[in-house]
């Protein structure tokens, strides 16, 4: 895995280049956990901090429940993107660990969608990143963001259609994609430690941090937030500890630090 400063980076080239830029361009629309997490935890008419947007996926519904949205990321070709669909909102090229463009209790609730809380390198920032949520959140705003699953083992079987010759080619397809995800998996210190970093091949190599919810309660709680909810990134499953990919999570600021 490179150097920690240097996966900041290289991270931060790739969410720069254009490639990357244009495949997040025309993403719109809410997965299913986040269209149920927002509606249960955003009320109307709340001022909301889009942390991480890149091209725009989760601006329309998010500003739609919004009295004030804006929308940040550290990649400025991003931020073009998001100016140039949605030129009505408010959007600030800025990195997520220094946010002293804004005051203090200045959101109700901030968002940091796709697992953008892992690309902050080294530690130190991911961390400063949890203050200046808090920071910039009012008392019992609410923090709703993903993060990949340290303990996540194995994929879930799929099936291309419905029948027996499908249901068997789904399991065949499955257990293969299993055995080679074990055999990377099994070696990596997020595994057996519970978090840490680990190099992928998404967008052409980026490097993210992956926890356990165990790992993730006790960050938050270091930065004055309660965990009041995680739930798997697949609405219709249960979390599992060894097959959920990443964790949605709901923590709210209860304390000054």
């Amino acid at each position: 895995m490179p150097h920690m400063v240097d996966a900041h980076l290289e991270n931060l080239r790739i969410y720069r280049d254009p490639t990357t830029v244009a495949a997040y361009s025309d993403q719109d629309g809410l997965t299913a956990i986040e269209e149920r997490l927002f509606a249960t935890h955003i009320r109307d008419g709340a001022e909301v901090l889009d942390i991480g947007v890149g091209g725009g996926r989760t601006t329309r519904s998010l500003a739609h429940r919004a009295s004030k949205y804006v929308g940040i990321d550290y990649s400025e070709p991003m931020i073009a993107t998001c100016r140039e669909r949605f030129p009505e909102f408010e959007f600030c090229v800025m990195d997520a660990s220094d946010m002293s463009r804004f005051e203090d209790a200045s959101f109700d609730v901030a968002v940091f969608s796709f697992n953008g809380l892992g690309y902050i390198h080294p530690s130190r920032q991911r961390y400063q990143c949890l203050r200046e949520v808090h920071r910039v959140l009012r008392p019992d705003g609410v923090f709703i963001f993903s993060l990949h699953n340290a303990r996540s083992l194995f994929l879930r079987p799929t099936r291309a259609g419905r029948g027996i010759r499908h249901t068997l080619s789904g399991l065949y397809l499955g257990a293969v994609a299993n055995l080679r995800r074990v055999g990377q998996r099994i070696v990596t210190r997020p595994l057996w430690l519970g978090s840490g970093y680990a190099s992928s091949n998404i967008h052409g190599g980026l490097t993210f941090y992956l926890a356990s919810p165990t790992i993730v309660s006790g960050e938050l709680d270091a930065a004055g937030f309660r965990l009041l909810a995680f739930e798997a990134e697949d609405a219709d499953r249960r979390p599992s500890r060894f097959v959920t990919r990443w964790y949605y999570y709901v923590a709210r600021r209860i304390k000054q630090r």
